[in-house]
């Protein structure tokens, strides 16, 4: 299951916020190591000497350039690694760089599988479904804007606190909810969210939670948010429901395929297979069958 530790900032002047939440994963770990994933960045080297130093004490990082390393050469350092972080920038150029790589399919399995990810910004906007809720111009002209996925909410860093800010930002977010339906968590500046398996909690600071036609709710700081858990159980039935129906639709397709090749005749044999498919199925495709024959 994941567990993630997202932030809109890594701190006030420092990032002093990622080396918190890294702590408990590195500590007693004498040989840890930590997959550094700064492809957001066109300037990742003017930090690499200070993102070092900060971890320096806690765990050796490894650092990942996707335009120099083969893909091997990334998925080891991810393999060894204890957790990974991934800071900010441009979100389209990280997501760009994963993509082309294809060091995106072996990271979001390790991420799924629980490697604890530590991220901010850019980062933390990946671990969505999609990029979509990023304000970041795509200046790569990437094509590619799937997500991590390591979470049914989209995320939308450096929320404002004033009232006229956030009315213009979640004015801009509605029109996300115009093509998807899962929710969006906005994270100001100071906001730290956990996500361990199913659960989701405000460690600090504050943020909101936008669903689709609803008003946004702010998250309580230390509580477990249940309407936040709700999301997870939304998302696991309805990918049930098209597990089942995918199921129902390659035993029909077949079939029916079968008969008119041998007969000639389409719709009493579809019918009668219909028939006496289980409960669910049946249910389905009769409705579709006579949709479909009006």
């Amino acid at each position: 299951m994941p567990n993630l530790h997202l932030f809109s900032s890594p701190g006030r002047d420092d990032i002093r916020y990622i080396i918190d939440a890294s702590r408990p994963y590195l500590e007693d770990k004498p040989e840890a190591t930590v997959a550094y994933i700064p492809l957001a960045s066109l300037y990742a080297e003017r930090w690499q000497a200070d993102t070092e130093d900060a971890f320096r004490k806690l765990a050796r990082l490894e650092t990942i350039n996707a335009e120099t390393m083969s893909l091997t050469v990334m998925e080891d350092i991810i393999r060894r690694a204890a957790l990974v972080y991934i800071p900010g920038g441009n979100t389209f150029l990280l997501n760009h760089r994963l993509h082309v790589s294809r060091l995106m399919l072996f990271l979001r399995k390790k991420v799924l599988a629980g490697l604890p990810v530590v991220a901010f910004s850019a980062g933390a906007t990946l671990c969505g479904p999609n990029i979509l809720t990023s304000k970041d111009m795509n200046t790569v002209e990437t094509s590619h804007f799937e997500g991590l996925n390591a979470s049914p909410f989209n995320f939308s860093p450096h929320y404002p606190l004033d009232a006229y800010g956030q009315s213009v930002k979640d004015d801009w977010l509605s029109d996300y909810h115009f093509f998807h339906d899962n929710p969006v968590i906005m994270l100001s500046d100071d906001a730290h969210v956990k996500m361990d398996g199913k659960k989701t909690t405000l460690v600090r600071g504050e943020a909101w939670i936008l669903r689709k036609g609803e008003e946004k709710e702010k998250l309580v700081e230390g509580k477990l948010n249940h309407f936040i858990e709700s999301s997870f159980r939304d998302s696991e039935s309805i990918s049930l429901l098209m597990k089942r129906i995918e199921k129902s639709c390659l035993r029909v397709d077949s079939a029916a395929a079968f008969l008119w090749m041998r007969t000639g005749i389409l719709y009493v044999p579809v019918f009668l297979l219909i028939f006496f498919q289980p409960s669910f199925d049946r249910i389905v495709w009769m409705l579709i069958f006579f949709h479909v024959t009006q």
